[in-house]
Formats: structure tokens, sequence, C-alpha cells
């Protein structure tokens, strides 16, 4: 039994882990089917915005928007002084020839032959004319973002990764710490403080932004990048999450004394720091 749990170790193991042991059953299905659909509806926005970001401003404010960054395919045309942009128009009998817009009035566009240009403009309607789209990555836009921006953009960066990062481990160690003794250990008024703790999740955080403000500036961590990271450390839904989790525990883990359990790590041919981060959230709670 011990050889096949250590065989079921390892990300992939986890990662395909079936209810029904060697072969999935209909629940497994079920279950990585709505759990790989929420990683697309959290991953899609931020795609989105990463495809955006290599789109020409022309493509950004089209109606309705391209999937993939494209831009107009223009023509130096005789007589003009800037490039003119291509469009597909279907004539009268059906045919399609490629003209080049000059200008566009409502629902009606202006137009001229790029290979005769003397022939004179046309006026053709708009639903009659199909632009000429080629694949272009804008990368213009990050060149001009830090040419215009200095050395400001890393300054942001590391401002951003310093208060994610630093929030994100306080949180967690604060949160999951507070959740495992609420969730394994019986005490007076326990059921009470974990009720009360997600109770709070009616609380709107806008009402507490002024007494976490008194707070933070009393400590003197105001236009400091501390004072934004301790903002976010109680969080009543990481708790609440961490609680449900570390319920299914068994219960003589939290009994066992944190030296024990860091020694047993060792003996057992795991490294001092793999034993602390496997048996960590007992320390603070055990005798």
């Amino acid at each position: 039994m011990y050889a096949s749990s250590q065989n079921r170790r390892g990300i992939v193991p986890f990662l395909t882990r079936k209810q029904g042991g060697i072969k999935a059953s209909w629940s497994d299905y079920v279950t990585y089917g709505y759990l790989m659909l929420g990683v697309v509806v959290m991953l899609l926005p931020v795609l989105w915005v990463l495809i955006s970001s290599f789109k020409a401003p022309a493509n950004l404010s089209e109606y309705p928007p391209t999937l993939l960054p494209q831009t107009l395919q223009t023509m130096q045309v005789e007589g003009f002084d800037e490039p003119l942009p291509l469009f597909n128009v279907t004539q009268e009998d059906g045919s399609v020839k490629q003209m080049a817009q000059i200008r566009r009035l409502g629902i009606k566009a202006q137009m001229v032959d790029p290979a005769d240009p003397d022939a004179g403009r046309v006026t053709v309607g708009v639903d009659q004319a199909e632009p000429v789209r080629q694949f272009h990555l804008a990368f213009e836009n990050y060149r001009e973002l830090l040419e215009t921006s200095g050395g400001n953009i890393w300054l942001n960066i590391y401002n951003s990764a310093f208060i994610t990062v630093i929030a994100t481990l306080i949180t967690l160690v604060m949160n999951s710490m507070a959740a495992f003794a609420l969730s394994k250990y019986k005490f007076t008024g326990s059921t009470v403080a974990l009720v009360a703790i997600i109770a709070t999740l009616m609380v709107p955080p806008t009402v507490i932004l002024v007494p976490t403000y008194l707070i933070v500036s009393e400590l003197g961590l105001v236009n400091n990048l501390w004072g934004s990271s301790c903002r976010p450390w109680p969080r009543r839904q990481v708790c609440s999450c961490c609680a449900s989790i570390c319920s299914p525990f068994p219960t003589s883990f939290s009994r066992r004394p944190a030296w024990t359990m860091l020694r047993n790590g060792r003996s057992t041919g795991g490294s001092c720091f793999r034993s602390r981060l496997r048996h960590w959230p007992s320390w603070p709670c055990s005798q």
C-alpha cells in the first residue's frame, strides 16, 4: 500500500486522478469537463487582452471585432500622398473588383481603381465592399510603450510583482492556519467563529475601505508597498475555502506534535525543507 501511494505521487498522477480507480467513470468526465470550462472562462479574457495588444488602433476600433490581429492592406495610388486601403467591391453583374477607398461618407464610400486612377472616382455602398485584410502583429505598440514610458514601466512591473507575490504568500499562510484550526480543532465557539467569518462575505468591500486606510495610516505604511500588500491579507473567501479543504484531513494528523512530524519526515528520506512544506499547516495548531 505504501508503494502504491508512492507511485501515485507527482503532478501528472494528481491531475489525472479518477474516482473509479484505474477506469474513468462518467463523473470523472463531468468533473474534468466543468473544470476545463472554468479554465477557459478564466483565461479567455486574459488571452483576448494579449491578442488585442498586438492589434493596430484601427483594428481595435472595428466592429465586429476580429479574432486575430489584422490590418487593412494598402496600396500607393498615383495622385494620392498616402497609401489607400484596398477593398473587394462586388459589381452589379456579380463580379468582384479590387478598388482603393478614398473616403467614407456614412453608408457610401468613394473609391478609385488603383490600376486606372484616371478613370475617376466611383461611389459604392459600404455593404458592397469587403476590406482586404492581412495578418499583422503590431509590435510597434510595445516599442512605443517602452519609448514613451522611459524607465517607469519597469518600476510599475516591480511594484505589481512585489504586491502580488507578498500578498498571495501571506494571505495563504495566515488564512490556511486559521482555517486549519477552525476546521480540525473543536473548542467552544469554533463553529460560531467560522460562521461569523463566512457571514462577513455579505459585507461589501467598500465598507471597510476607510477603516483599512486608518489602520494602514496608523502603522505608517501609507505610500508604501507593504501597505498595499497587507490590505488583502485577511481574505474571508480564502479562509472559508481552506476550511473546506482542511476538513477531510484525519483528526490524528492534527494531534501529532510538530517535532514528531518533522522527525518522521526526515526519517523517511525527505529533507527538512520538504517535511516542513508537508506539515506546515499544523505547526501553529500543534500541541
